[in-house]
């Protein structure tokens, strides 16, 4: 609080919680987009797998469910592509959630490729 010499109390603006790099560095926003859907892909396989075993339920006899959590999780990608303010995260965490499965088969099908040639 300030006060000047008329008397009149100002109050300064208060300090940007989030530091700078939070809203001034270019990649914040696509890294945590993109890693964000690369976590969320993974998370929600596992985490569907071992709720499903808890149930005593099969991925590879019901792969609906395994379709359902995949719709899910782009529902809520297009919900954040409306609010203008998380649009460029919601690209960036949706390139995350398509990438992933690419990389994971492109690197099973090399290894798997390796493996095969140098038996």
């Amino acid at each position: 609080m300030v006060v000047d010499q008329e008397g009149v109390v100002e109050t300064p603006a208060p300090a940007h919680r989030g530091g700078w790099w939070r809203r001034d560095h270019p990649v914040f926003i696509p890294l945590t987009g993109f890693f964000t859907g690369t976590v969320l892909v993974s998370i929600i396989v596992v985490a569907l797998g071992a709720v499903l075993r808890l149930i005593g339920l099969d991925l590879t006899e019901n792969p609906q469910y395994f379709a359902i959590a995949i719709a899910a999780l782009l529902v809520i990608d297009a919900g954040l592509m409306v609010w203008e303010r998380s649009r460029r995260f919601a690209r960036y965490m949706l390139f995350g959630l398509l990438i992933t499965p690419v990389v994971a088969g492109a690197t099973a099908a090399l290894t798997l490729y390796l493996l095969i040639n140098n038996d």
